[in-house]
């Protein structure tokens, strides 16, 4: 390990996983300028120039992404939760759905799924007893096998966050080859008026609707197939 990437870890990493799970929810401007915190880092440990394309640089470091980095603290979180590690007022929320009377039967009990409380709040939504079930929940069903060690736990987390961050980057590529993501998400975010930014989520949903309608059948193969292979 060189020099560079242990002062990264130590001064910028650190404090990017600090209590990082309150970032669940937040809007996306807020953890793109902590996403550019880590791009810079990036650059120092690299050597790329401020003029090249930073986005597979950390994926070449093995870093992920900031959003992609709150997820594998909360999903970790959970994993010791549902393992007995973690304290127990933060186990007491994460309720297995085989443990609730009527469900054993369903076939949720059976792939190790949690209970996800009602939230009628958005900021009901970003807490720990709402959004660490509903993010165990998406994980694929070989992750939440009680068989799994915490090592290869997190290291089979962070293969599946990279995929998941690659294919939504391939799918954006596909749709505008042509546009600079970090400049896209950075105007993105730089909509003050939410008439304009709701025009503009709805325009990429539209052309993302499109383009999976057209591409339905590849998409579903290349699903089905990464699934079986998890």
């Amino acid at each position: 390990m060189c020099i560079r990437t242990m002062i990264s870890r130590a001064f910028v990493h650190c404090r990017l996983d600090y209590c990082n799970s309150v970032l669940v929810g937040v809007a996306k401007v807020y953890l793109h300028k902590l996403q550019s915190v880590q791009n810079i880092a990036a650059r120092m440990v690299s050597g790329v120039r401020r003029s090249e394309h930073i986005t597979p640089v950390p994926e070449d470091l093995h870093w992920l992404p900031v959003s992609q980095r709150v997820v594998f603290k909360t999903a970790l979180m959970v994993w010791k939760c549902v393992h007995g590690v973690a304290p127990v007022y933060l186990s007491d929320l994460c309720v297995p759905a085989a443990a609730i009377s009527g469900r054993q039967h369903l076939r949720s009990a059976a792939t190790g799924t949690l209970l996800v409380p009602r939230a009628r709040t958005a900021t009901g939504q970003r807490s720990f007893a709402v959004n660490g079930p509903a993010t165990w929940n998406r994980l694929p069903p070989a992750l939440r096998s009680p068989d799994l060690l915490e090592s290869s736990f997190k290291r089979a987390l962070k293969m599946h966050l990279f995929s998941t961050a690659q294919r939504h980057r391939d799918v954006f590529m596909i749709l505008a080859p042509d546009i600079n993501i970090q400049t896209y998400l950075l105007t993105y975010g730089q909509l003050s008026c939410r008439r304009q930014r709701s025009k503009a989520c709805a325009q990429s949903t539209h052309r993302i609707n499109n383009f999976y309608h057209q591409h339905h059948q590849h998409y579903q193969q290349s699903y089905y197939s990464y699934h079986n292979t998890c």
